[in-house]
């Protein structure tokens, strides 16, 4: 992909935050999953301080899926936080649902 179209994925995601929470009830899984998906159009622009806050959102929406994890993790390890990458990686491996990334 190019850079265009990360930052294409990151103005639909962002939308698509805004719509489902306005929605009541929300679904916190759904809004989770376009966090996590915003965050790695973040992570591939090297927007990595927004990547963060995007998987932290994720995580506190719905923390029960070791790929919101695995995600920041990634991040994590990009910026040299090792210690942050290894207990987030611990934990997506006792979260489980990896391949859960549609």
């Amino acid at each position: 992909m190019q850079m265009q179209d990360y930052k294409r994925a990151l103005y639909d995601f962002s939308t698509a935050i805004k719509i489902e929470s306005k929605k009541v009830p929300n679904d916190n899984e759904k809004i989770a999953k376009y966090y996590m998906l915003a965050g790695q159009a973040n992570q591939m622009l090297g927007q990595y301080e927004e990547a963060l806050t995007h998987y932290e959102i994720a995580i506190r929406k719905k923390n029960s899926d070791g790929i919101f994890y695995y995600n920041r993790g990634l991040t994590y390890s990009t910026l040299q936080r090792f210690d942050d990458a290894k207990k987030d990686f611990n934990t997506a491996l006792e979260k489980g649902n990896l391949g859960n990334q549609e």
